[in-house]
């Protein structure tokens, strides 16, 4: 579990730089879902922090990163319309291929995000919580994997 969630921040942080280096000069709906992406490594990366070194563990910050995570992920088919893959876009035509496939990971984020997001609210130890935040970087990277654009 601990070497999926490495690969998964790995992605996500290539993300981040994909977003950063391809920022200028992008627009529309294309840089609306870059951003929306890039928010969510980011939000990925500070609790994957906290999973690796539980000291640093803050429950408050775990509750808002994951109901900032499920907001976002709420939001990710809207970003996604119908010919929308274009240049500089990363998005795999896969996507409207498989639309319901595509969606479907989505919600399982959201679903799985708030399921962390009530596990500690409700005072669960980093421990309990750690499955969680794996099947949310599973459920990141089983997008990612089908339907990201490889450079």
């Amino acid at each position: 579990m601990l070497k999926s969630g490495i690969l998964v921040l790995s992605l996500y942080l290539g993300i981040g730089m994909t977003v950063v280096m391809a920022g200028e000069g992008v627009t529309g709906i294309v840089a609306e879902r870059m951003n929306l992406m890039k928010s969510m490594a980011t939000e990925m990366r500070a609790l994957a922090s906290m999973f690796k070194a539980p000291t640093t563990f803050d429950r408050a910050r775990v509750v808002a990163m994951s109901q900032a995570v499920a907001t976002h992920a709420a939001r990710v088919p809207q970003l996604f319309p119908e010919g929308s893959g274009h240049p500089p876009s990363k998005a795999s035509a896969a996507i409207w291929n498989a639309w319901a496939r595509f969606s479907g990971l989505s919600d399982d984020l959201k679903t799985t995000a708030l399921k962390l997001k009530a596990a500690a609210a409700a005072g669960a130890e980093p421990a309990e919580l750690k499955p969680d935040f794996d099947a949310m970087t599973n459920d990141c990277q089983a997008c990612h994997e089908t339907y990201r654009l490889l450079e």
